[in-house]
C-alpha cells in the first residue's frame, strides 16, 4: 500500500517514527503469551481478557463499540461451515463451560450489545428529537409478552430465546438512539465496508469451501438466513450511491461493489434474497419515478424484455448461482420437490398459527409456549425451537406480544416508513434533488416487512439489529424540515 492509500481512505495515521518491526515483534510476543495462558488455562482466559478489554471500552466509548459491533455481525455470519467456522463460532458462540454459568445463553455479539447500552445509559443523551408515544410502549410490550407466556406455563428460558432477537434489538435502537446516530456519510461508508467483507466472504465459502455447491451440507445450511438480505440491501445501496457519484473512479468502484452483492447474493441460495431484491428495486422506482419518469420506463421495458429472455433461458436448469432468479419464479408457479417441500411446510406452519391465535386472539399465547400442530409438520430435531419461532414472523409478532404488541411494533415500522416518504415528497416540493437515505431506509424497511412473511427477519439478533439501527435513524433524523418553494 502506498502512503498516500490511508488519506485517500480518510484515514490518518501517525507515521512519523513508525516502524514495521515493532507491531509484528508485538503481535508475534502477543500469540505466544496467549497461546501458553490457553494451553495452561484453557478457553476461559482468553474470555477474561477480552472482558477486561471490552468493559471499559463498553462503558467509555458506547457509540464506537457499538458500530464496531453491528458492523461485525454482518461480516461473520452464523453458518459454521468450512474454514471459517472457527471465527463464527468464536463471535457466535461461547464455550459451553462458560455457558453453564449463565443464567440465559448469551453470545458475544448479545454481550457487547447488553454493555453498549448500559454505557450509553450513563452518558447524557444526544438524541435530538422526542419518540413517538407508540414507540415507547415497544419494551412494554415485550415484557407484556414475557408475562403472558411464563404465566401461562411458558419456561423462563424458552421465553428468553424466543424473545432474543427482539431484545438486543430494542437495546441496539437505545444504543443509536441515545449516542445520536451516525452521520449519513459515515454510515454509508460502514455499510458498504461491512458489506463488501461480507459479500468477498461468501464468494470465498461458496468457492472453496462448498465447491460451487457440490460439496458441504444441503443448501439450507450454506448461509445464515439473514445474510440474502443483507447483500440485496447492499446491492441497492451501492446503486443508489452510483447514481450520485461523482467521478468516473467512483461510479466503477461502486459499480464493482454492486456485481458483487449481486453474485454473492446468488450463491447464498435463498429464494427469499430474491423475493426482497425485486420488492427493495420496485420501493425505490416508486419512490424516484416522479423524478425520473421516461428513464425508469424505460428502464423497465428493458428488464422486462432481458428477463423475459433469461427466464427462457434458465427456466428448467434448478440449480448453480445462475439459475437461482429463474428457480425463484418458477418455483411459484412449477416448483421442484424441494420447493414445494418447503412451501407446503411453511403452508402447514402459517395455518397452526392461525388457528392457534383463535385460542387467545388478543394477548397471544405469549414467549415460551409453542403454538398449536393442528397439522403436524416434520419433525427438525436440529432446531429445538421450530414450534415457538416459525418462518411467519408479521404473525409470530401477533401471537407472541398480542394484537397490542403487533400493532406496537408495526406502528412504529409505519411511523419510520410515513418520515421516509415525508422527506422525499417534501424534496420534491422544495425542488431538491432526490434525498438518497430516505430512499434508501425506505427499501429497507418494506424488504424487512416482506422478509419477515418468509423468514426469520427478527428472531435472531443478527437480524433485529440492523432493523433497529434502521428504525433509529429514521426516527431521529431531521428530514421532514425541509423549506417548500411556494
Amino acid at each position: 500500500m502506498s502512503a498516500t492509500a490511508p488519506a485517500a481512505l480518510g484515514l490518518r495515521l501517525p507515521m512519523r517514527g513508525f516502524s514495521a518491526a515493532g507491531p509484528v515483534i508485538l503481535v508475534g510476543a502477543l500469540s505466544v503469551i496467549t497461546a501458553v495462558l490457553v494451553a495452561l488455562l484453557g478457553p476461559l482466559v482468553l474470555l477474561l481478557a477480552a472482558g477486561v478489554t471490552v468493559v471499559p471500552v463498553a462503558f467509555t466509548r458506547p457509540r464506537e463499540t457499538f458500530w464496531v459491533a453491528a458492523g461485525l455481525a454482518m461480516v461473520v455470519d452464523t453458518a459454521a461451515v468450512g474454514s471459517t467456522a472457527s471465527i463464527t463460532l468464536a463471535f457466535w458462540e461461547l464455550p459451553s463451560s462458560v455457558l453453564a454459568l449463565m443464567p440465559f445463553k448469551m453470545n458475544p455479539f448479545e454481550i457487547v450489545i447488553v454493555l453498549a447500552a448500559a454505557g450509553a445509559a450513563f452518558q447524557p443523551s444526544l438524541a435530538s428529537v422526542r419518540l413517538a408515544p407508540i414507540t415507547r410502549l415497544v419494551p412494554v410490550v415485550l415484557l407484556l409478552g414475557l408475562a403472558v407466556g411464563i404465566a401461562g406455563g411458558g419456561a423462563v428460558n424458552l421465553a428468553y430465546h424466543e424473545a432474543r432477537g427482539l431484545l438486543y434489538g430494542s437495546f441496539a435502537f437505545f444504543v443509536v438512539w441515545r449516542t445520536g446516530g451516525i452521520e449519513p456519510r459515515t454510515g454509508a461508508r460502514w455499510f458498504v465496508a461491512a458489506t463488501a467483507i461480507l459479500g468477498l466472504a461468501v464468494v470465498y465459502r461458496f468457492a472453496v469451501d462448498l465447491r460451487g455447491g457440490t460439496a458441504g451440507p444441503s443448501m439450507e445450511f450454506w448461509f445464515g438466513h439473514e445474510t440474502g438480505l443483507f447483500l440485496t440491501a447492499g446491492a441497492l445501496a451501492g446503486g443508489l450511491l452510483m447514481s450520485k457519484a461523482q467521478s468516473h473512479r467512483a461510479r466503477a468502484l461502486l459499480a464493482l461493489y454492486v456485481l458483487l452483492m449481486a453474485v454473492a447474493m446468488l450463491m447464498t441460495g435463498r429464494r427469499s434474497a430474491i423475493l426482497v431484491a425485486g420488492v427493495g428495486v420496485l420501493a425505490v422506482a416508486w419512490l424516484v419515478f416522479p423524478r425520473r419518469p421516461a428513464l425508469l420506463t424505460i428502464a423497465a421495458v428493458v428488464a422486462s424484455l432481458v428477463g423475459s429472455v433469461y427466464l427462457n433461458a434458465f427456466w428448467d436448469a434448478q440449480s448453480g448461482p445462475i439459475a437461482e432468479p429463474a428457480r425463484a419464479v418458477r418455483s411459484q408457479v412449477d416448483p421442484d420437490p424441494r420447493d414445494a417441500s418447503s412451501d407446503a411446510y411453511r403452508a402447514t406452519e402459517r395455518s397452526n398459527i392461525q388457528l392457534t391465535l383463535r385460542e387467545s386472539p388478543l394477548l397471544g399465547i405469549g414467549f415460551g409456549r409453542p403454538f398449536t400442530e393442528y397439522r403436524p409438520l416434520p419433525d427438525l430435531s436440529f432446531w429445538p425451537l421450530q414450534l415457538y419461532t416459525p418462518h411467519q414472523n408479521l404473525l409470530w409478532l401477533w401471537l407472541k406480544t398480542g394484537i397490542a404488541g403487533a400493532a406496537v411494533i408495526l406502528g412504529t415500522w409505519v411511523i419510520a416508513f410515513r418520515r421516509c416518504l415525508l422527506a422525499c415528497s417534501r424534496a420534491r416540493l422544495a425542488g431538491a434533488a432526490t434525498p438518497l437515505e430516505p430512499v434508501f431506509f425506505a427499501a429497507a424497511l418494506v424488504m424487512y416487512l416482506s422478509y419477515a412473511r418468509v423468514d426469520l427477519a427478527v428472531v435472531a439478533a443478527r437480524a433485529s439489529v440492523p432493523l433497529a439501527v434502521v428504525l433509529a435513524l429514521v426516527l431521529m433524523r431531521p428530514w421532514a424540515n425541509v423549506e417548500v418553494k411556494h
